[in-house]
């Protein structure tokens, strides 16, 4: 209980053990549920728009993951499409990156393999160019919105390129870029472990790496050996764990 001058605001926060347990009111992971909806078989019921018509205020994992697709929202975006793609980004996913990027103050630069929408490209964008570095993002298509298009920062550059098109399976531009001192590295494209393995040797080791649609599409045992001579570990799993991120962090060692 915290005092806040006259008044009085009482805190509940459920533990770690209740929050994984069958009671917790959280939005399970799509691959330990075959629809994204709750344990008690109900649509997410916490859409901005219908505000007024919540059953009640959400739970903060309810609200921040990704498999409540009526609260996935960033930027004042509603709904869950982006331009012509999947907008697969939740806010704890946001906010993991965030974290990240406020723990380490020396990343500059921004990699981003899988622009999708451009609406996780153009936050990578801003946390960029704040800290005095560069976004370049790279994907097989154009799939952003004219409103994306429209608030993308000058300085930052977006490629359609085939990621593993070059030399020993990489496009130079993407190694030149993943070679950067001080950067953030977001492997998002459709073949994350097989980019990993491809890009891992250009990684600088001042550098973090970030894997997305974690336990979906990727998964440690396929590149865990080539971690091992990468010179990078686990990363704040904890916190990926405690917001409900679907990304993993990997850092030097």
């Amino acid at each position: 209980e915290e005092v806040l001058a006259s008044r009085s605001l009482s805190i509940v926060v459920d533990s770690l053990a209740h929050l994984k347990s069958a009671e917790s009111k959280c939005w399970h992971k799509r691959h330990t549920h075959v629809t994204r909806t709750n344990i008690y078989g109900n649509n997410c019921p916490f859409d901005p728009r219908e505000y007024s018509q919540w059953p009640r205020m959400p739970t903060l994992c309810e609200y921040l993951s990704l498999e409540c697709r009526q609260a996935n929202h960033f930027f004042g975006v509603p709904g869950y499409t982006v331009g012509l793609s999947l907008f697969g980004f939740s806010r704890a996913d946001f906010s993991l990156i965030d974290f990240v990027l406020t723990s380490r103050p020396s990343l500059t630069h921004i990699t981003e393999i899988g622009t999708g929408g451009g609406l996780v490209s153009l936050f990578l964008g801003v946390s960029a160019s704040i800290r005095g570095g560069a976004l370049h993002s790279f994907d097989v298509r154009d799939c952003r919105g004219e409103g994306i298009k429209r608030a993308w920062l000058t300085e930052h550059t977006f490629s359609i390129v085939d990621v593993f098109d070059g030399l020993e399976g990489t496009h130079p531009a993407v190694v030149k870029s993943i070679s950067r001192e001080h950067n953030l590295i977001l492997f998002d494209g459709g073949s994350k472990m097989l980019e990993i393995a491809r890009f891992r040797s250009h990684i600088s080791k001042n550098s973090v790496f970030l894997i997305h649609d974690w336990e979906d599409e990727s998964f440690e045992a396929g590149f865990e050996r080539a971690l091992d001579d990468l010179g990078f570990d686990r990363g704040y799993w904890d916190m990926s764990e405690l917001l409900g991120s679907h990304l993993r962090v990997y850092v030097p060692v």
